[in-house]
């Protein structure tokens, strides 16, 4: 019969100290990971916004491109003056189809899924707070960002939502600058005039103060990200690493008696724990294997070494604190969770205008 009152018994038994460690960093690691890099995002947001509120105020307060600015890409503000019929420059329709979710747990709720959009954008001209009008040729692709508006709820779970630029709204246009394009729409007897085209490679922009919001909705999701991540790492730091630690650092070594000694089915198999009793009348439970629970359900009531520190929960059968693998992998499951938390809040808060397809509750 193995003698359990000796150190070398548990020390063989037991996950070794630089397994401990190894396992303990995993846990710093892998729960730190996810709110730092939600941290990493909210920084660059908000450098981007910043940059973008910049670009577009100076734009508010330029006085209109100038020849030297030819061919350059360039962001300009002004009020859109367009002929068109129906006095409308860019016009964003989505149509989206209804559909009734029915969980089996809280209340039923509606998901709007678009099934169709559509983009139409007229050539129009921008008026500068200073300087010429500057005509826009918006290309085969062009960028509308606007606020949607629900504009018609159709019958049979149907609705049309819209972002529309109409004439006399002030808007930014960014695109490539071209100087002396004989204009269209004549102004001043067809002068020779500027031009903001689709870059090359790329799209036109036209916006509206909608796009100063652009990286609110990510900012503000991923802060409770960082807040939830944070939570969950500083449960599992306090659960899983701080007793380890403090009993390794701090601990104080004692000679407890097992009290008692149970099995327990799971769904991984059997598990086996031994309740000590340790020498100022307290018990705490601890893992055993089931070699150590065949002795101890055979022969009770032995002694065992134990190991304690200050720290609440910090007690350990055995002459070492251990951090268990296997036990840990409990407490890794909210690992995935939080990672699919971060993605959701990374995606799922992004404008309308940079999705390919728009779903709303």
């Amino acid at each position: 019969m193995p003698d359990l009152s000796s150190d070398a018994y548990w020390l063989a038994l037991r996950t070794g100290t630089a397994t401990s460690v190894v396992v303990a960093l995993l846990y710093l690691v892998g729960y730190g990971l996810p709110p730092i890099f939600a941290a990493l995002h909210i920084v660059r947001y908000r450098a981007r916004a910043r940059a973008q509120r910049a670009a577009f105020a100076a734009a508010a307060a330029g006085e209109g491109p100038r020849g030297p600015e030819t061919g350059r890409v360039k962001l300009c503000a002004g009020v859109v003056r367009c002929d068109s019929k129906d006095r409308i420059a860019a016009r964003v329709t989505i149509r989206q189809d209804h559909k009734e979710i029915r969980p089996s747990k809280g209340s039923p709720y509606w998901v709007w899924t678009e099934k169709q959009r559509t983009t139409r954008v007229v050539p129009f001209e921008l008026l500068p707070d200073h300087g010429p009008p500057i005509h826009v040729e918006p290309g085969e692709s062009p960028v509308v960002v606007d606020e949607l508006v629900t504009q018609v709820v159709e019958a049979d779970r149907k609705r049309v939502r819209e972002a529309t630029i109409r004439n006399g709204q002030r808007v930014f246009v960014e695109g490539t600058l071209r100087g002396g394009a004989q204009v269209a729409m004549a102004y001043r007897g067809g002068d020779e005039r500027c031009t903001l085209e689709p870059q090359e490679g790329g799209s036109l922009l036209i916006a509206t103060d909608a796009v100063l919001h652009r990286f609110d909705g990510r900012i503000r999701a991923l802060s409770h990200g960082v807040i939830a991540g944070g939570l969950v790492w500083l449960l599992i730091v306090l659960v899983a690493v701080v007793p380890w630690l403090t009993v390794l650092c701090f601990g104080v070594h004692e000679v407890g008696v097992v009290d008692s000694v149970r099995a327990q089915s799971t769904k991984g198999g059997m598990a086996y724990h031994a309740v000590v009793l340790t020498p100022n009348g307290e018990t705490f439970d601890d893992y055993i294997d089931s070699k150590t629970y065949e002795v101890l359900n055979d022969k009770p009531n032995q002694k065992v070494p134990t190991c304690r520190s200050f720290y609440p929960y910090a007690t350990y059968l055995g002459p070492k604190p251990w951090v268990d693998p296997l036990n840990g992998l409990l407490l890794w499951m909210p690992l995935p969770f939080l990672i699919w938390f971060m993605w959701w809040a990374y995606r799922s808060k992004r404008p309308w205008y940079e999705g390919a397809r728009l779903d709303e509750k």
